[in-house]
């Protein structure tokens, strides 16, 4: 997608630099329309050499340019995650531990004893008694009734109804329909790209080095034979000249710096000290500047083309059945009831009352005092002490080990596809002259310096120049 505008480019650079060497053809040497050379360059078109002008033309060559392409890697980058670790945690527990402990509490009881007790209470005695009361007796007769009847009649009637007949009929209807379509659309995004930024650090490395100096040292004193020595001091003699077998034998040196007798020419004693060469580290402290790469995320607005889909609306005819409804009105035959009053007679029941004196026994009660004796339970209240047993919890700290999970960071190293901007070689044709009689002339002739991919070729004058036997231009 990106070669796209650069082929587009290229194009158009083709067209303009032929039509600049087309442009050059019409002026100094160049050729004419009919194909002859133009000689307003003052005899350079008929120059030795040259020729004729021969057909104008544009010449072209096939050159290699470089051209920007995205292409996508793959790059190794450290990633910080999150591991699950299970660790081991020492924690204080409480713990009860029940124990039985007794106690003593104070209890009231209800300690029951009978009482006798004598109560006075009324009773309702029934009693008989004789009275009078009246009633209404029914008395049922019968008398006549006239009453009206209606007695139904069934007749044939012709009635006129109107009714409804449908109609079919083909019409033509114009309907709308939405017809999709797809269309790219040109938008742009936001693309998150790693770019590298350079920055210096100060580093101090030592870069010292190990070095042999030459120093006295304090040297063994005389008057004993010294032990034999160990080491890279081995080799050394004993105090006096004397070697260490005869030290063991003889005595040394005295504090004199003679040799003890039995110990022969023993010579002096050695001077008070003596030359070592040993290794020092000389230090040598160095400050420079360290580059340090590192990558930041950049935004950048990427366009791209996306395919959308649309809708247009369409109007399209169709052929459809349509009713339509007219009246029109029939006869039938209906059977009508009609009603008929007639006069008849029946027995009606009449009841009516006569009043009736009657007598008869009822029931009163009579109230009655009465005296009766009962025994009663009665409750009196004793406290007492009580001994109970509880059960006591006592709380005790222990060290308990359980199992913990923690999110522990770890540096990991994942795979990412990247893309870069690499320079690709490309082959693209340019025009480098116009093509006539004397293109194979030198490019100084009133030409112009090109620049950008052209900078190689100059305006080719048609005619020649001064290889050609000179230009007048």
């Amino acid at each position: 997608m990106m070669l796209r505008p650069i082929s587009s480019v290229l194009g158009l650079v083709a067209a303009l630099a032929a039509g600049s060497v087309f442009a050059d053809c019409g002026g100094c040497g160049g050729c004419g329309d009919c194909g002859a050379v133009v000689s307003s360059c003052g005899g350079c078109g008929a120059a030795a050499g040259c020729g004729g002008c021969g057909d104008c033309g544009v010449a072209y060559e096939t050159r290699k340019v470089m051209v920007p392409e995205y292409v996508t890697e793959t790059q190794v980058v450290k990633v910080t995650e999150m591991q699950q670790k299970t660790e081991q945690r020492t924690i204080k527990v409480v713990r009860n531990v029940p124990r039985q402990e007794t106690r003593t509490r104070t209890v009231t009881k209800c300690v029951p004893h009978e009482v006798k007790k004598t109560e006075t209470y009324t009773v309702m005695v029934p009693s008989k008694k004789t009275v009078e009361y009246k009633v209404r007796v029914p008395v049922t007769t019968y008398v006549d009734q006239v009453y009206t009847v209606r007695v139904p009649q069934m007749q044939t009637k012709e009635v006129q109804y109107t009714v409804r007949v449908p109609e079919y009929k083909d019409v033509e209807v114009t309907y709308n329909v939405c017809v999709p379509y797809t269309e790219e659309v040109q938008g742009t995004r936001t693309v998150c790209r790693r770019v590298p930024v350079t920055t210096h650090r100060t580093v101090t490395r030592d870069l010292g080095s190990y070095q042999c100096q030459t120093v006295e040292v304090p040297a063994a004193s005389c008057g004993s034979c010294a032990a034999p020595r160990r080491g890279l001091l081995r080799r050394h003699r004993a105090c006096g000249g004397c070697a260490a077998s005869a030290c063991s034998s003889c005595g040394g040196c005295s504090s004199c710096g003679t040799a003890v007798a039995g110990c022969g020419s023993c010579g002096g004693c050695a001077p008070a000290t003596r030359t070592v060469t040993r290794r020092v580290w000389v230090p040598n402290i160095v400050t420079e500047q360290v580059p340090c790469t590192t990558y930041k995320l950049e935004r950048v607005e990427v366009p791209y083309t996306y395919t959308v889909t649309k809708y247009r609306t369409e109007q399209k005819t169709k052929t459809v059945r349509q009713c339509s409804y007219r009246t029109e009105t029939r006869t039938r035959q209906v059977q009508v009831c009609n009603y008929v009053e007639e006069q008849r007679t029946r027995k009606v029941a009449q009841c009516s009352y006569n009043e009736e004196t009657r007598t008869r026994e009822v029931c009163e009660m009579v109230p009655e005092e009465r005296t009766r004796e009962y025994t009663v339970v009665e409750y009196e209240q004793v406290q007492e002490e009580q001994e109970y047993t509880v059960t006591v919890c006592d709380q005790v700290e222990e060290e308990k080990t359980i199992d913990v999970t923690v999110c522990v960071p770890v540096e990991v190293e994942k795979e990412v596809q990247v893309r870069r901007c690499v320079m690709v070689e490309k082959e693209v044709t340019v025009p480098v002259g116009s093509g006539c009689g004397a293109a194979a002339c030198g490019g100084a002739c009133g030409g112009k310096a090109r620049v950008g991919l052209f900078r190689g070729l100059r305006a080719r004058h048609c005619g020649g120049c001064s290889s050609c036997g000179g230009c007048g231009c």
